[in-house]
C-alpha cells in the first residue's frame, strides 16, 4: 500500500468512524450502520494490503532460496565438468561472490523491512494521536449540539406554554 493509499485509507477510516459517531449521537441507526460498514471495508482493505506485502516478502525470500539452490547446482555441475584446477577455483570464487551478494541483498531487504515497519509504527502513532484529537473535537462538537438542542427544547416548551 502506497503512502497516498495509506492516507486515503486513514481518511476513509476517520470519516467512517465520524459517520458512525454522528449516527449514534443523532439516533440514526442507518447512518451509524453505514459508518460501521465503511469502517469494516476500510479495515479489510488495509488487511488485504498487509497480506499482499507479506506475500511479496515471502516470494522474495523464496526467490532468494531458489537462486541459492540454482547457484549450488551450478557449482556442482561445474566441479564435475571442469578438470582444470584454475577453472574450478574461478568458478568457486564466482559462487562465493554471488552468495555474498545474495546475503548482502537479503540483509538490505531485512533492513528495509525494519525501516518500513518503524515508519509504519510512527505513522500509526501519528494517526492515533490525530484520531484522538478528532474524537475530542467531535465530542466537544456533540456536546455543543446537545446544549443547543436542549436550549431549543426549552424554548419550544416555553413557547408552547405561552400558546
Amino acid at each position: 500500500m502506497s503512502t497516498n493509499d495509506d492516507h486515503t485509507g486513514d481518511l476513509d477510516l476517520i470519516k467512517a468512524k465520524a459517520k458512525a459517531l454522528v449516527g449514534a449521537m443523532v439516533g440514526s441507526d442507518r447512518l451509524e450502520t453505514e459508518g460501521r460498514l465503511e469502517q469494516d471495508r476500510t479495515e479489510a482493505a488495509r488487511n488485504a494490503a498487509d497480506a499482499q506485502q507479506a506475500a511479496e516478502r515471502e516470494a522474495a525470500e523464496a526467490d532468494l532460496q531458489r537462486r541459492r539452490a540454482e547457484l549450488t547446482a551450478e557449482r556442482e555441475r561445474l566441479v564435475g565438468e571442469i578438470e582444470d584446477d584454475r577453472e574450478l577455483r574461478e568458478s568457486e570464487e564466482q559462487l562465493r561472490r554471488d552468495e555474498e551478494l545474495a546475503e548482502t541483498e537479503r540483509i538490505d531487504r531485512e533492513q528495509a523491512a525494519v525501516r518500513r515497519e518503524q515508519a509504519e509504527e510512527s505513522r500509526l502513532a501519528a494517526e492515533s494521536a490525530a484520531a484522538t484529537r478528532d474524537r475530542q473535537r467531535a465530542q466537544a462538537h456533540a456536546e455543543q449540539l446537545e446544549a443547543t438542542a436542549e436550549q431549543l427544547r426549552t424554548t419550544a416548551a416555553s413557547l408552547e406554554d405561552h400558546s
